[in-house]
């Protein structure tokens, strides 16, 4: 390569990352601002203050943990229901809503839990009925001459159809 090329190409690395160093200082930033101003944190709340993609935010895999973690702090201190103010015998309104919603969001996951077990359970039943047809057709394909008909359909199935 000749030197002019040499001086380019260094000239090309060297701006490729100070952009990443300043994106990566950008993104740290971000995060900063986002945690100081006391709202959410999110993939987008950071990619918004810190002008970068989302995607880049989930590559980086440290900045993406640290996200994660503030994340799931927050959202384990809006679990805590709100404190009664002093001398109040009676919860407040918002105590109130507070538990009715966690009792919500607990009914919620454990219907969510059986559903999910209930989907599996017909998945497996779905796959034992494919695997059954499969066998059913190999056979009838292995041996057509054996029936006139195929083993899974009787006649009577088959001039109902026609």
């Amino acid at each position: 390569m000749n030197p002019g090329r040499q001086r380019q190409a260094a000239a090309l690395r060297k701006a490729a990352s100070d952009k990443a160093r300043r994106t990566r200082q950008a993104a740290e930033e971000g995060l900063r601002q986002v945690i100081k101003s006391g709202g959410p944190v999110t993939f987008a709340a950071v990619a918004r203050a810190a002008k970068v993609s989302q995607h880049y935010l989930h590559r980086q895999t440290d900045l993406a943990d640290r996200i994660k973690l503030l994340r799931a702090a927050q959202s384990a201190d809006t679990n805590k229901i709100p404190q009664q103010p002093a001398g109040h015998d009676e919860p407040t309104p918002i105590a109130v809503l507070h538990t009715r919603l966690c009792e919500e969001r607990a009914k919620h996951r454990d219907e969510t839990a059986e559903l999910r077990l209930r989907i599996k359970e017909l998945e497996e039943k779905f796959a034992a009925a494919h695997a059954e047809i499969q066998r059913l057709g190999a056979a009838y394909d292995s041996n057509p001459s054996a029936s006139n008909t195929h083993p899974a359909l009787d006649q009577a199935e088959l001039s109902g159809v026609l």
